[in-house]
């Protein structure tokens, strides 16, 4: 969903929420969720408020299940204060929960504020509302016998990523999308997978689950149902909307498959059926190799297409000419990725590194460092990145227009692949960098959270729109390969005779 500001609202919105909560002096806008158009906190002469809004019939919006759930959940959730629905725009009005996101890491202080809201959430009473269950949720993944042992009397979130829980003196709940009956337990498997893709081992994933008494209740059968629908329905949602984030979800979900059958098979526990404990069908699963990983930012390859381990010198031997582009420095504004800095005058590759017209991909991070090296350069930072597309300057590096067919390479408006790196010329930087949005993400150097995850910017040929916007980056495992992911060096010095300037 495409973001936009408080500003941008309808004057007569704004006007409505204001006769509730004051004046508003500011504005500052979430950086995660993608269910509202508008999220942000509002800052008014009474105080701050959370604030979200979507254009009536929006069809990723949950704003009336929200409003219709939040009485239920106010013990372990911001209370909605207020609902305004006027002028085609749906908004409501939250307590501001002060704090962050949860970090899930193994060493995290936030964990045990996280078991007690989790614990709190398993102990609510069940809503006298037509709430969906949690075995249609999953119907697409397993048979309706199947999914019974997933059924009970129990409010389910079903969402419960890092995002969704907001840590300060205490942990509370955000973003009721999609409140769900069934047994407690199931929210507290699908925690497990975020919690592998935080660093967990399986075991210390379920060591740390066993605190939570709605775990230590959970049959094992109910378990080995839930490890396979969900590593399918992961599994389902890379392959049809394969972001980093989705795929390193699915990874988590197979391996937590994996280490249950290990201890089913050990404890000698099987299924319902009394066979041997279900499986997920191949059909449902990533196809690719063990090594080297795929992270996907255009569709998952068919198992034998993935780009092999790239020899650097190899392929810096047979680039195409790269012509360097000079972007005078500035003052970087902070960012959600970066603090406030100064960026040196740099001379960039005006696109990404491309072979036969077509940008260079299946690099890691330490191998476009590398061939970055071999061209005199290095990578850029994230912010250095941020601040060559126009970020703190222009919405998305051609401008603030949102992206059309002459502009950038992107979902729905592309041919769903790799294009040359010159075929958008309405969508270059004032400076005349191309590809800047959209085709194939780019490496930056700057790690963030753990040494083993980076940034790439810029979006793919399968990204929305608003993953090519400047501001934008995704967390990636540095040591993956992907058809998605290229590399636009940038260096200190201008080129020398003999390279292209």
């Amino acid at each position: 969903m495409n973001r936009i500001g408080w500003e941008s609202l309808p004057s007569t919105v704004r006007s409505a929420v204001e006769r509730h909560v004051g004046p508003v002096s500011g504005s500052t806008d979430a950086s995660t969720g993608m269910n509202s158009t508008v999220a942000c906190a509002l800052h008014s002469t009474y105080g701050t408020v959370f604030v979200k809004a979507a254009e009536h019939g929006h069809p990723w919006a949950a704003q009336h299940t929200e409003a219709v759930i939040n009485p239920y959940v106010t013990r372990i959730s911001p209370r909605l204060l207020f609902h305004v629905d006027g002028s085609g725009w749906d908004v409501l009005v939250f307590e501001f929960a002060p704090g962050r996101s949860a970090e899930l890491c193994p060493d995290s202080p936030d964990l045990d504020l996280v078991a007690d809201v989790v614990t709190a959430l398993g102990q609510l009473p069940l809503p006298e509302l037509d709430l969906p269950t949690v075995q249609e949720h999953f119907a697409k993944d397993a048979q309706s016998e199947d999914l019974e042992q997933l059924a009970g009397r129990d409010l389910l979130h079903l969402d419960l990523n890092p995002d969704n829980i907001r840590v300060g003196l205490k942990a509370q709940i955000v973003d009721w999308a999609s409140p769900t009956v069934g047994a407690a337990w199931v929210d507290v498997a699908g925690l497990i997978v975020r919690l592998l893709d935080a660093g967990h081992t399986p075991e210390t994933a379920d060591r740390w689950a066993r605190r939570l008494p709605a775990w230590r209740a959970a049959p094992a059968s109910g378990i080995a149902v839930h490890e396979s629908v969900n590593a399918r329905s992961w599994a389902r949602t890379a392959q049809k909307a394969p972001f980093p984030w989705a795929v390193r979800l699915a990874d988590a979900a197979e391996r937590w498959l994996r280490y249950r059958h290990l201890v089913d098979s050990v404890a000698g526990c099987g299924d319902v059926r009394g066979g041997a404990v279900m499986t997920v069908p191949g059909q449902g699963r990533l196809s690719r190799p063990a090594s080297p990983r795929v992270l996907v930012s255009g569709p998952v390859p068919p198992a034998g297409s993935v780009p092999a381990a790239r020899d650097v010198p190899t392929v810096a031997a047979s680039l195409d000419a790269v012509q360097w582009i000079r972007v005078s420095g500035g003052r970087i504004p902070a960012g959600e990725w970066h603090p406030a800095q100064d960026a040196a005058d740099l001379w960039w590759a005006a696109a990404p590194l491309a072979q036969g017209g077509l940008p260079v991909t299946g690099l890691t991070l330490l191998q476009a460092a590398q061939l970055a090296a071999f061209l005199g350069g290095r990578l850029p930072t994230s912010a250095e990145w941020e601040w060559m597309a126009g970020g703190g300057r222009r919405r998305f590096p051609w401008g603030d227009e949102a992206p059309a067919t002459g502009t950038a390479n992107l979902r729905g408006i592309g041919p769903g692949c790799p294009t040359p790196v010159t075929a958008h010329p309405g969508g270059r930087t004032p400076e005349g960098l191309w590809d800047v949005g959209g085709n194939v993400w780019e490496w930056t150097s700057a790690p963030w959270r753990r040494d083993r995850v980076a940034l790439v910017r810029g979006g793919s040929y399968n990204s929305l729109a608003q993953y090519a916007s400047c501001a934008h980056a995704n967390d990636v495992p540095g040591h993956l390969s992907s058809p998605g992911i290229g590399i636009r060096p940038v260096r200190h010095t201008p080129p020398t005779s003999g390279e292209a300037a």
